[in-house]
């Protein structure tokens, strides 16, 4: 995985885009910020990705016999 950026809004709603260089984001923070004046909208990096991996699926044959 490519590493990338997010814009974050403090007011709230979630990062809808990831960009693929600072500077792409960073423009976007700005155009953001100018259409909402006042608000903090901040440049977010990935630096970390955690994956568990799927467990395999086991299968057993039963007994001829049941326990109970």
């Amino acid at each position: 995985m490519e590493k990338f950026w997010m814009v974050w809004n403090a007011k709230g709603g979630n990062p809808t885009r990831c960009h693929k260089s600072i500077e792409a984001a960073v423009a976007e923070a700005e155009r953001l910020a100018r259409r909402d004046p006042g608000q903090e909208f901040y440049v977010l990096e990935a630096l970390r990705m955690c994956q568990v991996p799927e467990l395999p699926i086991k299968w057993s044959e039963l007994e001829e016999t049941l326990p109970f």
